[in-house]
């Protein structure tokens, strides 16, 4: 098995509740005035789907969440280009380098 540790602690960040149960892990959006919130995530060591994880929930998010450690690989890359494409209001910079900004959409990508 892979490790979601890194996946995890970047969405606690940002405002997800975690709930470990006996034998999986339960991942909510916190509903109401805060929902997801933009924050700096550092990982310990670079990871493309960690880094693929946090891009899509900040995309999702209030206000602007910094990655630093980001995986570089092309399809990390890749899935930014797609993300600023599929939600309207989101923005990332640094695509491609370990160090990826991303402003939110406040929860648009979210309501459908």
């Amino acid at each position: 098995t892979r490790p979601v540790d890194l996946h995890l602690e970047g969405l606690k960040k940002l405002g997800a509740e975690i709930d470990y149960r006996e034998d999986y892990v339960r991942v909510a959006i916190p509903r109401g005035k805060a929902g997801l919130v933009g924050a700096e995530v550092k990982f310990d060591y670079p990871s493309v789907g960690a880094t693929e994880t946090v891009m899509m929930a900040a995309c999702c998010a209030e206000g602007t969440t910094t990655i630093l450690n980001a995986a570089r690989e092309p399809e990390v890359e890749d899935l930014g280009y797609f993300l600023a494409r599929l939600i309207p209001g989101a923005s990332l910079d640094g695509l491609g380098t370990s160090k990826i900004v991303i402003s939110g959409a406040g929860g648009a990508g979210l309501d459908s």
